[in-house]
């Protein structure tokens, strides 16, 4: 994990080397960094719905994304099929999928 005196040290350095560049460099700069940086009040909103994972496809985890949001959709199936034939045993595998991609996400939230 890396401590917060070390990313304000990097950010520190970073500013000091972009005030260094010619002011056409500042402004190419400014504009790729402008379209890679995410807003973090939108990831904010999508991560505390962790547990379908949907930050993940904000931040281009493609991947992730779909894997969590397939095993919440398993779930919430698997608990509504449950719920309707009386399945105990699926309704135990549904809260137990929704738990674990809670539980992997959990964290995210802090």
């Amino acid at each position: 994990m890396v401590r917060r005196e070390e990313v304000e040290s990097r950010e520190e350095h970073l500013r000091l080397r972009i005030r260094e560049l010619p002011d056409d460099l500042k402004q190419l700069y400014f504009r790729q960094s402008k379209s890679r940086i995410k807003d973090p009040d939108t990831y904010a909103v999508l991560n505390y719905l962790s547990i379908a994972g949907l930050h993940h496809f904000y931040v281009g985890r493609w991947s992730r994304g779909f894997f969590n949001l397939s095993v919440f959709i398993g779930g919430l199936l698997l608990v509504g099929i449950g719920g309707v034939t009386v399945g105990v045993t699926c309704v135990g595998i549904g809260l137990i999928a929704l738990a674990a991609v809670f539980l992997v996400e959990l964290p995210a939230l802090f």
